[in-house]
């Protein structure tokens, strides 16, 4: 382990007293922990729990505690290796055993504050992660978790004060505003709740969960326009949540070696934009496995982000290989086109995906965008008024409709479709804003721009659109 008891001083002393493995140094073959080795090796046969290069890892670690039983760090290794595998209970009793070895060990006790809290053990999550954070209040992790795990169990009181805590402490911690957003809540004050959430945003625009709960609080306060648009953003960052970092986890993530695993956590990290991290583990699981088919298609998207085009395109001509029947594959490979400035060779990959996936709307939008460019407005309008019906809440297709629309003197339909893409809303919103006050300002709708210019402005000064602020600001001091 790397922290000793000397090194953690007297609050390790007041830990220990707590700790309910304290003096309980185990023989290696008492009862329990034979039973614990018996249990293991039976689950490591079965063959519905592991497949054979699991099965392997996780008998390794079992071999190398059987052979030191009284080696605290052998034990808590093979908790980590099944923690990584989503063992729970089997992690748990490894921890356990580790803890009656060497008690008051901040690192264990909160890998068993977050397994017992994953096997439904919530009473005995509190009191590992209680005692580990009494070892080291500094770790966010673990005291993000125990104010999660108070408020879960019904102590909003409790969390509330963990989670302001956490915001003392660092004021950037996006999920600890989440939280204390929801405790307020919670207890009944959605003013409180509803600026919590806003600075949650504020710190993490794509925290879909932060922006369904504003969307409740916005409710509970009767702005019901202001709910609804919440509620949309959320339906459309679904699953996004700013990442925490959390260097004992990764310990225990860096275990999995599967190739599954590392594209499951490949994809983790994509969805978190860690783009060169997604990439490394993809690539990591390729190594062990060339056929995985989903992998190669995220590294054609992840590695036109970057720039490495000859990747990318090595990457798709893969998966023709393995399955040219993919509508992703050739939508991913016609933006790589698309960003390399072959946009006249984007059309036959984004035709073939259509083909393929009539229903895939940014394959439709995309090629709409290509028209549009080439001056083929009639054909680009028709594909993004398709787009529509697939995603009637597209953004990209309602704005570009409706600027065409504008172009083409329709100009009563052309402001309508634009206005119909502020929802949801995103970064480009007060964009969308400004241009409609400009058009309605260029039309001698003085009053409609000037609505417009003020919806705008505290939406740029929220995401941070310093130029555009500013601009707005001018304008509407003239107004005066």
């Amino acid at each position: 382990m790397t922290r000793s008891l000397a090194a953690l001083g007297a609050p390790c002393l007041a830990a220990m007293l707590l700790t309910s493995c304290a003096g309980d140094r185990r023989s290696a073959d008492d009862p329990e922990t034979l039973q614990l080795w018996s249990d293991l090796a039976a689950l490591i046969a079965s063959p519905t729990e592991f497949g054979p290069h699991i099965g392997g890892v996780v008998g390794r670690a079992l071999e190398a505690a059987e052979a030191a039983p009284t080696d605290a760090s052998a034990v808590a290794r093979l908790g980590m290796v099944l923690h990584a595998y989503d063992k729970f209970d089997g992690a748990a009793r490894c921890y356990e055993r580790a803890l009656a070895l060497e008690p008051a060990q901040f690192e264990w006790l909160y890998y068993l504050g977050r397994v017992r809290n994953r096997g439904g053990d919530h009473g005995g999550a509190l009191d590992a992660l209680e005692q580990a954070v009494s070892l080291d209040p500094s770790y966010a992790p673990a005291g993000m978790l125990l104010a999660d795990v108070l408020l879960e169990t019904g102590a909003v009181e409790d969390g509330r004060a963990r989670y302001e805590g956490l915001i003392r402490d660092d004021p950037s911690l996006a999920p600890a505003a989440y939280g204390l957003g929801r405790a307020l809540s919670a207890l009944g004050d959605p003013a409180g709740a509803r600026d919590q959430l806003i600075r949650a945003i504020e710190l993490a625009p794509e925290f879909g969960s932060a922006h369904y709960a504003l969307g409740l609080a916005y409710r509970d306060l009767g702005e019901t326009d202001a709910a609804r648009r919440h509620m949309a953003v959320s339906t459309q960052l679904s699953g996004r949540r700013p990442s925490l970092d959390d260097p004992l986890m990764a310990d225990v993530q860096a275990l999995r070696t599967d190739p599954r695993s590392r594209e499951m956590q490949a994809f983790r990290l994509q969805l978190e934009g860690q783009v060169v991290e997604a990439i490394q583990q993809y690539e990591q699981a390729l190594a062990n496995d060339p056929g995985l088919v989903q992998a190669h298609l995220n590294l054609i998207n992840l590695y036109t982000q970057t720039g490495e085009a000859e990747r990318a395109e090595q990457h798709y001509r893969r998966v023709m290989e393995l399955n040219p029947n993919l509508a992703d594959a050739h939508y991913n490979y016609a933006a790589l086109l698309f960003q390399t400035g072959r946009q006249t060779e984007s059309e036959a990959p984004l035709r073939r995906a259509l083909e393929l996936n009539p229903a895939h709307y940014d394959a439709r939008f995309s090629l709409g965008v290509l028209y549009e460019g080439l001056g083929r407005v009639a054909d680009a309008m028709g594909q993004y008024e398709l787009a529509l019906t697939e995603r009637p809440n597209g953004v990209g297709a309602h704005v570009r409709l409706g600027r065409l629309l504008v172009q083409q003197g329709d100009v009563t339909r052309g402001l309508a479709s634009i206005e119909r893409g502020l929802t949801p809303e995103s970064a480009e919103t007060p964009v969308f804003m400004y241009e409609l006050a400009d058009y309605n300002a260029r039309l001698g709708r003085q009053a409609e721009s000037e609505r417009w210019l003020r919806q705008a402005l505290p939406l740029a000064r929220r995401y941070g659109i310093q130029d555009l602020a500013a601009a707005i600001e001018q304008q509407l001091s003239t107004t005066r």
